[in-house]
């Protein structure tokens, strides 16, 4: 079983990614960002990180993302509208 596979039936996915490449062909975290979006997963938040201990610029974390599902999706959308009318029904009032 390959990883597209394996992927398909996973609903959290837990990985390293940097933010700028530490060595050649490197995949930084907004590629990885990028391809899990397109397979329905979400960041959730990271996990730990690597810090460069002259700067404390966050070098790499360990990522935590979550498969959403059409009904989550669902739930954040009916969530979204019913914030927004409520700021504008306090807006008018």
């Amino acid at each position: 079983m390959g990883g597209p596979q394996t992927l398909k039936r996973c609903d959290y996915v837990l990985t390293e990614a940097s933010f700028r490449p530490m060595y050649d062909g490197e995949i930084t975290f907004t590629g990885i960002l990028a391809m899990l979006q397109r397979e329905n997963f979400e960041f959730l938040r990271p996990v730990g990180w690597l810090s460069d201990p002259r700067t404390g610029e966050v070098l790499q974390l360990d990522a935590l993302f979550q498969r959403v599902t059409a009904f989550d999706k669902r739930l954040f959308l009916a969530d979204s509208t019913t914030t927004v009318l409520k700021q504008r029904y306090r807006s008018t009032t």
